[in-house]
């Protein structure tokens, strides 16, 4: 739920979490976080301890990508073309350079 909360107010996303399957380890660090929409209204996340899978290809990258749209497009369908357009822009630009991209 923490990776929501984390989509809905723009902040960071390590892709490499959303791409784990199994958990290496259950611990979770607790916080409590507000917004300024609903400050009264604060939410409790559990965020895992150990770090994501690491993405050192551009399969890795666009399903860790496709999750993540996924999430998002939830609470904002509109972004989805834009989305999916950042996908495919970041894919043909390796194809014409090659890179690792870790």
């Amino acid at each position: 739920m923490a990776g929501l909360q984390q989509n809905w107010a723009n902040e960071f996303i390590n892709f490499g979490q959303l791409i784990t399957v199994t958990p290496m380890e259950e611990k979770f660090n607790i916080s409590v976080n507000t917004s300024q929409d609903s400050p009264s209204q604060p939410t409790l996340c559990l965020e895992p301890l150990q770090k994501g899978k690491n993405i050192s290809t551009i399969d890795t990258w666009t399903s860790a990508l496709q999750i993540f749209v996924g999430i998002y497009t939830f609470k904002f369908p509109a972004e989805a073309p834009a989305l999916m357009k950042y996908g495919e822009v970041v894919q043909i630009g390796f194809t014409m350079t090659p890179i690792s991209v870790t």
